[in-house]
């Protein structure tokens, strides 16, 4: 069956169908802040990431912020949309000392069943060796991917476990 869905490994950007210039902008001005910033410490990821600047903000504010971090994230990223956001600058010009990241969820769905899970690892590896390449003195923390589904035997439970367990030794 062909893949219709980007490959995990591949920089691709993410376009969200009622304003496909929004994410692009919102890449580029998180790009533009954590320069702003030169943080030390650099979260990239998905919405579970952005949340802690809605939801979490004022856990952020206490934990984070003092840490001279800066949050990268942005709702519904796959590893193809971070891949895309560091060949187009987002970590030009930053020397953190540390990178969290927390992404791959958004990768579960289609991509899973059209490529499996061995791919979406290496998607995340991929973001990883991204990563060191734009920072190379950067600590990389990746964090797994979180339970999905409400049921404990829920089949997507077992596909988070495995990516985890690939992306594990990163």
């Amino acid at each position: 069956m062909p893949l219709t869905q980007p490959d995990p490994t591949q920089p691709q950007p993410t376009m969200w169908p009622e304003d496909p210039d929004a994410w692009p902008r919102m890449a580029d001005a998180l790009a533009e802040d954590a320069q702003r910033l030169n943080p030390r410490v650099v979260f990239l990821g998905d919405s579970i990431t952005q949340g802690w600047g809605s939801e979490g903000r004022a856990e952020w504010n206490a934990r984070f912020a003092p840490l001279g971090a800066a949050n990268m994230g942005i709702g519904g990223d796959r590893t193809q949309s971070i891949l895309w956001r560091i060949a187009h600058g987002a970590l030009k010009g930053l020397h953190p000392e540390l990178v969290v990241l927390k992404i791959g969820v958004n990768n579960l769905w289609e991509e899973v069943s059209q490529c499996g899970t061995d791919k979406v690892a290496d998607g995340v590896a991929a973001c990883v060796t991204a990563i060191h390449a734009h920072c190379p003195d950067a600590r990389v923390l990746v964090l797994g991917i979180l339970p999905t589904q409400a049921a404990p035997d829920h089949p997507l439970r077992a596909i988070v476990r495995a990516v985890n367990a690939r992306s594990a030794a990163l």
